[in-house]
């Protein structure tokens, strides 16, 4: 399996960043042994996106172009549901035994707090 499919599979198997499921929906599949395998000797770039938002515009003042990065009260900051996936991420990697070494995130505060 090529490394872009690996991700693509551990951000599957993980689920913790997947929206949680709807009545009638099935799990996404648990990770193959092979690939956990492959994942435990390290050496991937494995890229995320935040946790989950409240639907609203960045910035609080009319100029929606200036978030202003590290001024968490003037961006979308994560809600309470991005803070419990951000959570089960960490754990997942931590219960998976996969190594995390550098972690780069964008500065915006929904990012470095899910990172």
């Amino acid at each position: 399996m090529n490394r872009r499919l690996a991700v693509l599979a551990v951000l599957v198997a993980l689920g913790a960043g997947a929206p949680r499921l709807q009545a009638g929906e099935e799990k996404p599949t648990p990770i193959a042994a092979g690939l956990l395998a492959q994942l435990r000797e390290g050496g991937f770039n494995i890229f995320l996106r935040h946790g989950l938002t409240p639907n609203y515009k960045d910035a609080l003042d009319t100029d929606v172009n200036d978030p202003r990065p590290g001024d968490c009260s003037y961006q979308r900051n994560l809600s309470a549901e991005g803070i419990e996936q951000s959570q089960a991420m960490g754990e997942a990697f931590r219960d998976l035994d996969i190594p995390v070494g550098i972690v780069r995130s964008s500065p915006m505060c929904r990012c470095m707090d899910s990172a």
